[in-house]
C-alpha cells in the first residue's frame, strides 16, 4: 500500500512539463501522415525515373552478351585449330531465321566441313530466341562443304581462316550480324588472314555501320 502511494505521489509531482516531454517524444517515435505522403511521393518520383534507365540498361546490356558471346565463339574456334593443329569449323547452320539457335564448333579432322562421328566438339552457345543471327548480305559467309544452306567459318592450325563466300583461305572477310526484338544491329566481322573480329553498330539515320561507337540504341 505504501508502494502504490509513493507511486502515486510521484506520478502527481510530475507536472504539465513532464506530461508535454512525454508527449512530444510519443509524437516524435513515429511518422506522421503527412511525413509518409511526402516519402512515398519522392519514391514514386524516383522509379518513375530510374525504371527506363533500367530497362534501356537492361536491353543494352543483353544485346552486348549475345554479340560477346559469338566473338568468343569465333575466337574459341580459331584457338582450338592452333592448339589442336587439326581444322576446327564453327557452323551458323541451325540459327533460324525467327531467331534462337545454337552456334556450334567441332575439330573437322578429315576436312569435309562436315560433323562426322568421332569428330569431338570444341563448344556449344546457345543462342536465345529474342536474337537473330544472320550473315550480313555485303559479306557473306563461307558455305561449308560448298552447301548453300550450310554457312559458317573454317581455321586452320596456322590461324588463317576461310571466313568469305569466295572460299579463297586467307583472303577476304565474313560479315555476322545480331538482331534483337529492338531492331538494334551489331555486326561482328571476320578477317580471313588474322582471325580479327571487327565490331560495328548499324546506325539507321545514315544507314550504314557505324565502327567507332554502339551509341544508336532503340528502346
Amino acid at each position: 500500500m505504501l508502494a502504490v502511494m509513493q507511486s502515486d505521489s510521484v506520478q502527481r509531482g510530475r507536472g504539465p512539463c513532464a506530461v508535454a516531454i512525454d508527449r512530444d517524444r510519443r509524437r516524435d517515435a513515429g511518422f506522421s501522415l503527412l511525413e509518409l505522403v511526402v516519402v512515398m511521393a519522392i519514391g514514386i518520383g524516383l522509379m518513375t525515373v530510374a525504371l527506363p534507365n533500367l530497362m534501356r540498361a537492361k536491353i543494352r546490356a543483353e544485346m552486348l552478351s549475345h554479340v560477346k558471346m559469338v566473338h568468343q565463339a569465333m575466337v574459341v574456334s580459331r584457338i582450338g585449330a592452333i592448339q589442336r593443329g587439326a581444322p576446327v569449323a564453327m557452323s551458323l547452320e541451325e540459327i533460324s531465321d525467327n531467331g534462337g539457335g545454337v552456334l556450334f564448333a567441332w575439330q573437322d579432322s578429315n576436312g569435309n566441313e562436315q560433323e562426322d562421328a568421332g569428330e569431338p566438339r570444341i563448344g556449344e552457345w546457345q543462342v536465345r530466341p529474342q536474337y537473330r543471327i544472320a550473315q550480313e548480305p555485303a559479306n557473306p559467309l563461307y558455305r561449308l562443304g560448298g552447301a548453300a544452306s550450310r554457312r559458317g567459318v573454317v581455321f586452320l592450325p596456322s590461324g588463317v581462316g576461310l571466313v568469305a563466300e569466295g572460299g579463297t583461305m586467307g583472303i577476304g572477310q565474313g560479315g555476322v550480324v545480331i538482331t534483337d526484338l529492338k531492331g538494334n544491329q551489331l555486326l561482328l566481322l571476320v578477317q580471313a588472314g588474322t582471325g580479327t573480329v571487327v565490331q560495328a553498330m548499324w546506325d539507321p539515320d545514315v544507314g550504314d555501320w557505324d565502327f567507332k561507337s554502339t551509341r544508336h540504341w532503340r528502346y
